[in-house]
């Protein structure tokens, strides 16, 4: 994104994305299907509204390489990537700080006890990786910002093979950049019993409970609607601190245990969060369900998978998500679907 915009992005890429080894990544790791779900979902194209609109659009015979697709006027002013609450989508955009928090979130669900994972650790690694075009990426004009900020520590350059006037070898600190994210894989996810109970016990911790009591007990007390909106803010910050105690504790618990690298056996305890996923799937969306299999494959655009996974990230973003996902609680005929009730319902 722009820094200065936030609403429009900066950077161009490409629909077909390969590594060295000519494999696409997996789906989740292509911008253009991301983009893509959000762009149809939201109705941004002025003259596609379907997948099958957008990617049966063709260059013009006129000009063989692109076609340049209007955008809705409706949407002009309108983020492309917006921030997503209980009730769905908003017309605020997502931030940096908000990319760098879900990003620092992922890297610790995949076992990285010290996740360094937000807008900047990417550029980051784009700009390691670009070419002679790398200022004018960066957007920057004083190449002290590009090498004290931007640029890693670790040289990549094959010195020796240079030299010698071989092939030079492109990953040598590969290992020594993701090594300093430290990877555990058996990471735990949640505080112990035994954590936990210290944390409650904790003086801080005692002292904001004992505020949220004070303040609970406020609001079953007071009758003016203002009042009682102030205090529910004033309850809603104290939960955000409880919230952080836990966060820290969890971090702390986490950076003192010692890398576990052998799979965990039949009969060992591990971290509850590993197979929550696994117990919950069948109450999810379908989409959601279809995406849990899909995304991680390898897959090139317009690949069956790869528009699978496009539909089902746009009905995701369409559907209401107030509405129950499993088929048998839907209403039937405008009715609860249990015999004995048979309530109305729209929903």
């Amino acid at each position: 994104m722009d820094g200065a915009n936030v609403s429009r992005p900066e950077h161009p890429f490409g629909e077909q994305i390969v590594g060295p080894d000519g494999v696409p990544p997996p789906l989740f790791a292509q911008p253009m299907l991301h983009w893509l779900a959000n762009i149809i979902s939201s109705q941004a194209f002025a003259d596609y509204q379907t997948v099958e609109q957008a990617l049966a659009a063709r260059p013009p015979e006129n000009n063989g390489s692109y076609r340049v697709v209007p955008w809705a006027k409706a949407k002009e002013n309108e983020p492309v990537f917006p921030k997503w609450t209980a009730k769905g989508r908003t017309k605020i955009p997502r931030t940096p700080t908000s990319w760098a928090n879900q990003g620092f979130g992922w890297a610790r669900r995949a076992d990285f006890v010290t996740p360094v994972f937000g807008m900047h650790a990417a550029r980051r690694a784009v700009l390691i990786n670009a070419n002679s075009e790398v200022l004018r990426f960066a957007s920057q004009n004083n190449v002290h910002v590009l090498a004290n900020h931007y640029l890693s520590n670790v040289s990549s350059v094959d010195g020796a093979a240079t030299y010698l006037g071989m092939q030079p070898r492109t990953d040598l600190a590969e290992g020594f950049r993701s090594a300093t994210m430290r990877l555990n894989p058996g990471l735990p996810q949640t505080l112990p019993a035994k954590e936990e109970e210290e944390l409650r016990k904790s003086p801080d911790f005692v002292s904001l409970e004992a505020d949220v009591a004070r303040i609970n007990e406020k609001i079953q007390q007071t009758t003016s609607e203002e009042a009682r909106a102030e205090l529910k803010s004033e309850r809603s910050s104290l939960y955000a601190s409880l919230r952080k105690l836990r966060r820290e504790r969890l971090a702390g618990y986490q950076e003192r245990q010692d890398p576990k690298y052998e799979p965990v056996g039949d009969h060992e305890q591990a971290d509850w969060s590993q197979g929550h996923f696994d117990r919950i799937r069948h109450v999810l969306h379908p989409a959601r369900r279809r995406l849990a299999q899909t995304l991680p494959l390898t897959a090139l655009p317009r690949s069956e998978e790869w528009v699978s996974a496009l539909k089902d990230l746009v009905e995701l973003r369409n559907s209401d998500c107030s509405v129950a996902y499993q088929d048998s609680m839907r209403p039937v005929d405008g009715k609860c679907p249990v015999e004995s009730c048979s309530l109305k319902m729209e929903r």
